[in-house]
Parts: C-alpha cells; structure tokens; sequence
C-alpha cells in the first residue's frame, strides 16, 4: 500500500499505521520503506476493501482511558491516535481474483565500490539481492526466500573475472505449512522463537498448545559464509515459546542446542529470551546464552558458563521525555575440536561486561536531544574504557522540510581515545531526498605517541521512480592517516 504522508508528517521508520473511514478499522499497516513526502507499507491485517479518500491516522502515543479511540477492542489496548491528512487519496487496490500462488518481495540491483591511495586495497562488488515471501491461495502452504547473487573483486581484478571471489549467501529459503496447530518447516531456517541459537539447514517440526509453541529441529550447522549447505556438522534444537494475550505483551523464548561432528560434541548451548511491553510506555528485553561445554587441557566436559547477555529496560515518562538502561555482557565461544591441542592459559575465555544509559528528550517542534553513555568493565577498573553518543536533530525546520542532526562522539580504551563530531542534512528537492553529512573523528593512539584525524563528507540520495522502482545512492570519501579513500554505493530496488 503506498501513501502520500511521509517523514515530514510525522511518519518514522517501521511505524505501525491505522486505516480509518468514519472511525471504523480498515486495515493495519507498518512502514517499510519511507521518504520525505512518501511511504509503502505493508498490510498487517485487512478487514474491509481499501478507497480512494480513506484517511489516514498514525499511531503516536498510548491512550488514557478517557481518550480511547471508538475502534474495536483489540486496536485500543494500546494505542492512541493522532490523524495526519495525506496530501493526496490513495491508490485503489485491485479487485481481480487472487491467483493460485501470491508472491510479495523486492528485488535489487547493486554495486559497491572503494577506492585507496594503496591500490591493492581496492575494492569493487556487484549482487542481486532477493527477498520473496509467497502463498499459496487457500492452503496454509508459504515460502520465504532472502539471499544475495555477489561477486568481489579486490586490488586490480575486475569482476567476473578469475581473480574475483564468489560472495554470494542465502539467509532464509524454506518452504512451511502452517494450520495454525501445526507447523512443519523445510530448508535454511532462522527461528524467530529464539534467533540467537543460530541457523539450520533441515527440518522444524512445532505445534501450538494454546499460548505454547513448542518443537524440535534437525539437520546441519550451516557454514559461516551461509553459502551452500555443509554436511560437516550436525545441529539438533530443542525450543518453546509463550506468548500472552494481554496487555504486557509478553513473549518468552527458550531453546537447547547440540553441535556435533565425526571429532565430538562443537558446542552445547542453552539459550533464553524474554520481550515485554506494557501500555504505561515500558519496554523491557533481555537474551541470554549459557555454554553447557567447555574445553580443559585437552578434553571437552560438562562446565555452564555464561557467554551472551543482553538486557534492555526503556520507559517513556511522557511525550517528551523517554530514559533507559542496559545491560551486557559476552565471552569468546570456540568450536571444541578446534582447541583441544591448545593450553588453556592461551585461550580468552574473559567475560567482558558494561552497562549502557540512554534518555531523549522531545523540545518542540520537532526538535530533541538523545544521548547514549556506556561505561566499561575493565582490567584498569569501572568507567575507565567508555563511549558515549549525543545527537540533537531539528525536523521540519523553519517548515521548509529540512532536516538536522548534529552529534558528537567520544571513546576511551587502553590503546585509543576518540572525539568525533558531525552534521547531517536532509531535504526532498522535487521529488528526490537528498542528504549530506560531515564527520570528523580524532585519535590519540597511545602506543604509538601519534594522532590522527579523519574526516567523511558523504552524499545520499533517494527516489522513488514509480510506485515500486526506487533508487538509492550513497558516496563518501574519506581523508586520513594512511586511509584515504572514495566510495560508491547505488541500488536500484523492485518491490511487487
């Protein structure tokens, strides 16, 4: 569904989006491509035919009782309403008879290029990228299918050629039946119950038990370059899931992992995670793995130990103000057999932990502040290896449809201290969205006693060209010690 409100409207990126007519529920749409004065969305839920003049309301804010909106009980469990007219009607939808397979996607053409002072660094790199969901018309049969056709070219080869390198990958591409009790999966599957237990190229068999979706997987590790499908290890996956009905929002994940090979167990992993929001303005998200196994001189035993943890609590106080802190931690995680003939004084096995703080703050107008601190734990103590992040942006300035984001960066470890500052501008100009940023970034390298300072100055343009062809570009060059280079990226982009 395309629209003719975008992100001078208000409209921000994966914004869900209310379709009303005379105050009844249309649709339910999210964003997922946006421009200045446009956007395409996709259709979540679709309870009436689409026309031309229906209007437009985006949600922008949790709703107090006495302000709920008069639409049916499960869009007002959480959301409140602001309408935002389109500047134009909508398309109407077609009306023809749904054909046996319904396919939806994107497919793009792309070319990346970086050029050095040092020509051997040279890089160049062409692809396709295709992303295609499909279903079947009256069957609970449906197919996802993401993954890139690229080649790479380093130094003086150029592409296609013998020299350049076969980077091509296949993220997603399995074929699924569900009747909504039961859930039969072939090919390469990213489970979204619990994403961190990785990939696997096999099987999924799971089924709902009311709130519960529970299964199993089995087949093989998919190698780290996700290009064919490797025999060489075998994955088993235990996982469940529960998901409420109310009004937190609450969707907890678990799932147990085996990799093995002809050399033994590679790794035995337990891994969790818990998402929850609530009407209020909390959002609260937290992941976790546990390694089951572990490697003492030489030999693989039974030994839990914490390797990921991620946790996130963020609240909204009000329009204007949002705050929240975070959580992480993460340890280096080895294939067993790799490491059995080495010491295990020689092995990092060090968990390495910090805490994060954001807050923004909504001035007026368009108009906000964000900042984000993380301080470190370190050998040399708390606080004393950081980065922190602030950003001040104006939307919409003076109403001239421009856009400005200035930040300043500031890092500190043992080997480098960074500050870094730049600016960021954006404007439709007849249609196309334009942009133009200027970052400059100085070290103090500390080992070396020496400094350097490097500066980007990037443009960015964007265009819809019809309703489904849109093309993007980007170039950069940068100045620096020793890292003087120019850089192009453009895609030209079909969505159907």
């Amino acid at each position: 569904m395309y629209t003719s409100i975008g992100r001078e409207q208000g409209l921000t990126d994966s914004l869900r989006v209310i379709v009303f007519l005379e105050n009844d529920t249309l649709a339910v749409l999210q964003i997922f491509a946006l421009s200045s004065k446009s956007s395409v969305c996709r259709i979540i839920e679709s309870r009436k035919p689409f026309r031309v003049g229906d209007s437009v309301e985006t949600i922008l804010q949790i709703p107090s009782p006495e302000k709920a909106l008069t639409i049916t009980a499960q869009d007002t469990s959480a959301f409140v309403a602001k309408e935002i007219k389109p500047t134009k009607s909508f398309p109407v939808l077609s009306q023809e008879s749904p054909s046996l397979i319904k396919v939806q996607g994107r497919m793009s053409v792309q070319y990346n290029t970086m050029l050095f002072d040092y020509s051997p660094l040279n890089f160049q790199q062409s692809g396709l990228v295709i992303n295609l969901h499909g279903e079947v018309t009256g069957m609970p049969l449906k197919f996802e299918m993401y993954g890139n056709l690229r080649t790479t070219a380093r130094g003086n080869t150029g592409l296609f050629t013998g020299g350049s390198k076969n980077d091509s990958r296949i993220y997603r591409m399995s074929l699924e039946y569900d009747d909504q009790t039961s859930i039969l999966t072939l090919g390469r599957i990213l489970l979204s119950y619990v994403p961190s237990i990785g990939y696997i190229d096999g099987v999924s068999i799971a089924r709902r038990f009311d709130n519960v979706i529970t299964g199993a997987s089995i087949g093989f590790q998919p190698s780290a370059n996700l290009q064919a499908p490797s025999t060489m290890n075998k994955k088993f996956l235990l996982f469940s899931q529960y998901q409420t009905k109310d009004s937190w929002n609450t969707t907890a994940g678990a799932a147990y992992a085996r990799v093995w090979s002809s050399l033994g167990i590679e790794r035995e992993v337990l891994s969790t995670s818990v998402t929850m929001y609530s009407p209020n303005g909390l959002f609260m998200y937290t992941s976790g793995d546990v390694d089951l196994r572990t490697i003492s001189q030489g030999k693989s035993r039974t030994d839990p130990a914490l390797s990921l943890l991620i946790c996130s609590v963020n609240y909204r106080f009000s329009n204007v103000v949002t705050a929240g802190i975070g959580v992480d931690a993460s340890r280096p995680v080895y294939s067993l057999s790799s490491t059995q003939s080495i010491p295990d004084t020689l092995l990092d096995k060090k968990l390495r932990s910090g805490i994060s703080f954001n807050g923004g703050v909504y001035l007026w107008n368009g108009a906000g502040i964000n900042n984000t601190f993380t301080p470190r734990f370190s050998d040399e103590g708390f606080g004393k290896e950081y980065s922190n992040s602030s950003s001040i942006y104006f939307n919409n300035v003076l109403n001239t449809g421009t856009m400005i984001r200035m930040n300043y960066l500031l890092n500190e470890n043992v080997l480098t201290r960074t500050q870094g500052y730049g600016i960021n501008l954006q404007r439709n100009i007849l249609g196309i969205d334009c942009g133009m940023r200027y970052q400059q970034n100085h070290s103090d390298i500390r080992q070396f006693t020496m400094t350097n300072t490097t500066t980007t100055f990037g443009v960015d343009i964007g265009a819809m060209i019809s309703r489904q062809i849109t093309l993007i570009g980007s170039f950069d060059a940068l100045q620096g010690l020793g890292s003087n280079s120019k850089s192009l990226f453009l895609e030209l982009s079909w969505r159907f």
